[in-house]
Parts: structure tokens; C-alpha cells; sequence
């Protein structure tokens, strides 16, 4: 079903065959991916790709390359390892530890990779579901190993995702105009004394932009903020029943 940004309906289209994530593209094309994983129990007329360029008005399909086509990896939900930006997408997978940027024909134009004290998590641990639920269950392995979690976002000016370090979800910010990153799960807010972490969902001109539940900022609340800062003004007549909270970060490093 595809709306416009007032919320109205504008059209209801049959998919050809179940997609795991979708991009638009331009004019009436998307890029779907679908994981390795998932591919043998869907019809997909025999093709072996893991992305397809799909026409909403024709209804025409076509494969295009993919770089992890021989990666052997169990399938594991990623949040948004899919972006469309200036005509390239940004790619990966989770516990993979490059991350791609390819035009819509499938060609890669560049890689990042990760670099990391502490070592990546072998991929023969996560090359079937069955042993990624095995490894990971286990804290030890969880805390030894660095891996990728899937959340790509970029701007012109910043590029971030998340990775898990010794045990925890951690962002990764990395700024294109110094060439320097920062690793961190949570922080010191000494500017309104809010939230000690962040939920990243979208990054546009420099801004980062989360959501949250009311009953995060009261639980930070009630444990005391000084009355004259921005989150006491904010958070002070917020109830369980507040609608969702969009919290805006202006990034700068």
C-alpha cells in the first residue's frame, strides 16, 4: 500500500513475491532485497539474486548483482540495511564487516570496512540459523566478539550504523569532513540532562532524529533533572498515554 505524506491512500499493489526490504529509486522503481535465507522458500522463478529492480506500473522484475550472492549467512532481522542516496545504495548484512555502496545495476563503487581491538565474529558461526542461535546465546562469545548490527544511515556529511561491542548495542558515528568515528552505547547529556542514549532512526542535513516511548523520558525523569532545563520543561506533564516522542540531535565533530 503506498500513501502520501498527509497520511492518504493512494494505491494498493500486489507484490510478485515477498520482499524482506524495499528502497524507491526513482519514478515508479524499487530495489528489493531478499536474504539468502529466505530465498528458497519463495518463488522466485529460479533466480539466485539476492536484489531485484521491480517496476510498480509494468509489474516487470529484474535481478541485479549482489556482492554476498556465495556468503553463507543464517538469516537474522536487520533493522535498515538498505539506504537509496544520490543515485548509490548503501548496503550490508548483519555480523558482515563491510558495508557497500553499489549503483542500481549491482557494481560497487566502494567498500568500509570495520577495524576493531577486539576480534570479528567468525562467520562460520552465523552460516545457518540453527548456529547463530547457538553462539549467541552464549555471553561469553557474545562479549568476546565485535560484530555488525545493521542500521545504515547517511548524509552528506555522516555516516552511522550500529555494531554490538562486549555484549552491547553500540552506535558507530562517523564523520566524513574530519575522517573521524566514535564508537558509544551511551553518553553524558549535560546540555538539557535528558536521555543518556539514543534509538537513531533517521539523518538528514547534519540532524540525527529518534523516537521513543513517553515512559523512557518519565523513567528519566523521576529520577531528577535540575527544574530549569529543557527535559524537566519537556518531560514534566508527559503521561503513559503521550503519544511517541520525536527527539532531534545537531550533530558537530
Amino acid at each position: 500500500m503506498r500513501f502520501n505524506f498527509n497520511g492518504e491512500f493512494l494505491e494498493e499493489i500486489k507484490l510478485p513475491y515477498l520482499f524482506y526490504k524495499i528502497q524507491h529509486i526513482e519514478n515508479s522503481k524499487y530495489i528489493a532485497f531478499t536474504p539468502n535465507g529466505m530465498k528458497s522458500g519463495l518463488n522466485r522463478q529460479n533466480s539466485s539474486s539476492c536484489f531485484t529492480i521491480w517496476d510498480i506500473k509494468n509489474g516487470e522484475t529484474v535481478n541485479v548483482n549482489s556482492p554476498i550472492e556465495k556468503l553463507k549467512i543464517g538469516h537474522a532481522r536487520e533493522r535498515n540495511n538498505l539506504t537509496y542516496q544520490n543515485g548509490d545504495l548503501l548496503f550490508s548484512i548483519n555480523f558482515l564487516d563491510t558495508i557497500y555502496t553499489l549503483n542500481t545495476c549491482g557494481d560497487v563503487k566502494s567498500k568500509r570496512f570495520f577495524k576493531s581491538e577486539i576480534p570479528s565474529l567468525p562467520l562460520e558461526y552465523v552460516e545457518s540459523t540453527n548456529s547463530m542461535l547457538h553462539y549467541l546465546n552464549n555471553s561469553e562469545i557474545r562479549t568476546k566478539y565485535f560484530y555488525h548490527q545493521a542500521n545504515l544511515l547517511e548524509d552528506e556529511s555522516y555516516f552511522m550504523t550500529r555494531v554490538v561491542k562486549n555484549g552491547k548495542f553500540t552506535n558507530l558515528l562517523y564523520s566524513k569532513n574530519s575522517g573521524k568515528s566514535v564508537l558509544f552505547s551511551q553518553f553524558e547529556n549535560d546540555i538539557d540532562f535528558g536521555l543518556k542514549w539514543i534509538n537513531p532512526l533517521i539523518l538528514d542535513e547534519e540532524t540525527l532524529i529518534t523516537v521513543t516511548e513517553p515512559m523512557e523520558l518519565i523513567s528519566q525523569f523521576e529520577e531528577g533533572s535540575p527544574v530549569d532545563s529543557e527535559f524537566y520543561k519537556v518531560t514534566k506533564n508527559l503521561t503513559i498515554d503521550s503519544p511517541l516522542i520525536l527527539i532531534k540531535y545537531h550533530l558537530n565533530f
